[in-house]
């Protein structure tokens, strides 16, 4: 069944800004899916919101082929003129790219949404300052860093997050993207949903989240300091994943189904009710 957003209302969102977690899952392949599959979820997600009147929130890169240039395909297709999706770009990510290909992004973006650029230390910045037209060199060393400071700041301006996929191993920053986003929205006892069902980083959130006596998808045990350090900052600050509006059994489904209807069906139902008691 698809998902129905008038479950949430036609404005049961509004003023509402849902941040999106989303990278590659190096498990789709083995639970025979592809990034297909996991694309097909996030656009049933993102219709949700956007028909209830919320605003999606994302940061990442702007290539072509990914889940930014994704999102805003979306937003064309759903949307009418109430900017409901705001695109965060970290400081390493705009740097690398000329001024006319910024500009050329905004303005595609046009009335559908607006970007948002920082600076390395996660702060809201003109995209040309202290740059000319061309490419500007990052150190690497800043990379890191400025990837943290985005995640700061997505976390400071949402009201809940929605977790796919997500790389473990090979990933940028200081640890996993979609862990460590779900650390920060723990600390900041932010409504978590983990539609886990895709593998990858969100399936180990949802194993310490759900605490399930073992991690779906299964896999052979591995070292993975992340899975303590989730488990650590739940107890230590009292977050507790039903507030997020499921209850445990739903909270589960979502974490093991990888029908993309059925995500979308329980991330609204999350969020319709989390947001009524708020």
């Amino acid at each position: 069944m698809a998902a129905d957003p008038l479950a949430l209302g036609p404005a049961g969102l509004a003023g509402v800004r849902v941040g999106i977690s989303v990278s590659q899952s190096a498990e789709l392949g083995r639970l025979g899916l592809t990034d297909a599959h996991l694309r097909l979820a996030l656009a049933e997600i993102a219709r949700v919101v956007i028909r209830a009147g919320g605003v999606l929130v994302y940061g990442g890169h702007l290539q072509r082929d990914g889940y930014t240039a994704f999102l805003e395909g979306e937003v064309d297709r759903y949307a009418a003129s109430d900017r409901p999706l705001q695109l965060v770009v970290p400081w390493a990510e705009h740097r690398r790219m000329a001024l006319g290909q910024l500009r050329a992004r905004r303005e595609a973006l046009s009335l559908k949404g607006e970007f948002t650029y920082l600076d390395a230390g996660g702060a809201p910045v003109s995209v040309d300052a202290n740059r000319g037209p061309d490419p500007a060199p990052v150190d690497d060393a800043d990379v890191a860093p400025s990837l943290t400071a985005l995640r700061r700041y997505l976390t400071n301006i949402t009201d809940a997050r929605v977790l796919l996929g997500g790389k473990e191993e090979g990933y940028q920053g200081e640890a996993p993207g979609i862990i460590e986003e779900a650390l920060l929205a723990i600390e900041a006892g932010q409504p978590i949903y983990l539609a886990g069902g895709f593998g990858g980083a969100t399936a180990t959130v949802a194993h310490a989240a759900c605490r399930t006596s073992s991690r779906w998808p299964p896999r052979e045990p591995v070292e993975n300091p992340w899975t303590q350090r989730l488990a650590e900052t739940i107890d230590a600050t009292g977050w507790r994943l039903d507030r997020n509006g499921l209850s445990d059994v739903d909270n589960r489904r979502l974490a093991t189904t990888h029908r993309p209807s059925e995500a979308a069906s329980l991330v609204a139902s999350g969020l319709a009710r989390a947001i009524a008691s708020a």
